[in-house]
């Protein structure tokens, strides 16, 4: 998996930085089925850019403390016939 993205600072102050990321996941899916002890097998391998939308967000809330938290999706669908449709989401949160 390969993540490429650019974060803009939509509200900076002193004290809160709070940004939109908008990029793109290149991922490779693998995928197969097969019935034991036949011939009958099936598989699929897709590479597919991902587009990706986050917003995450610092806050110092407290001498020596920030807040750090944040949230990305992706979504992802290929083909008409052999579909792969799915979402991913990712959250994160830290005090430093």
């Amino acid at each position: 998996m390969i993540r490429v993205d650019y974060r803009f600072s939509a509200i900076k102050s002193r004290r809160v930085d709070v940004g939109i990321a908008l990029g793109v996941y290149l991922l490779k899916v693998d995928s197969s089925v097969g019935i034991n002890d036949t011939p009958i097998a099936a598989g699929v391998s897709q590479t597919a850019p991902l587009p990706l939308v986050g917003i995450d967000i610092e806050w110092d809330f407290a001498k020596h403390f920030v807040f750090k938290g944040g949230g990305q999706l992706l979504k992802l669908k290929i083909g008409d016939t052999t579909k792969i449709d799915g979402k991913w989401s990712e959250y994160r949160a830290r005090i430093e």
